[in-house]
């Protein structure tokens, strides 16, 4: 069973026992352990819905695409590692990106311009993409994109 203590709330923290803080730093050296390990101990990080969000974020820079690609199916990606990923060099992982409903706008308009057709048309199945309610954002995003400025 996986921990449900916030590491960054000291306040919460304090309440619990030694045995909590033991169980928890078990669990902090497990995932380290795994995040070294082979590429099945890194390819079960990256699919279990459990996996804590700061190891998706380092797992979104793995060497491996295909372990790239798995982490965005993941339930609890993070945004900021959908936006990293929308520039990853692997079309593959970009498409899951291009894919994935919690993508963000801006990562998305990226993705709309990228040089695989693949991407570009995997954006337009999006739910985002064609959501009235997005329009705006995304042609402040397409903006801000010719700026320079995202």
């Amino acid at each position: 069973m996986r921990s449900k203590f916030i590491l960054t709330d000291f306040n919460e923290w304090s309440k619990h026992s030694s045995s909590d803080f033991n169980r928890v730093f078990e669990e902090i050296n497990d995932y380290e352990s795994r995040l070294a390990g082979s590429k099945r101990d890194r390819w079960e990080l990256a699919v279990d819905p459990n996996t804590p969000v700061d190891i998706l974020t380092r797992l979104s820079q793995d060497e491996d695409w295909v372990i790239r690609m798995q982490i965005v199916s993941n339930p609890n990606i993070p945004a900021e590692a959908l936006s990293h990923l929308s520039q990853d060099e692997n079309e593959r992982v970009r498409c899951w990106v291009a894919a994935n409903h919690k993508t963000p706008i801006e990562a998305l308009v990226r993705l709309s311009r990228d040089e695989d057709d693949a991407v570009r048309r995997y954006v337009e199945t999006n739910p985002k993409w064609s959501d009235p309610a997005n329009q705006e954002k995304i042609e402040d995003a397409k903006y801000l994109i010719e700026l320079g400025l995202v």
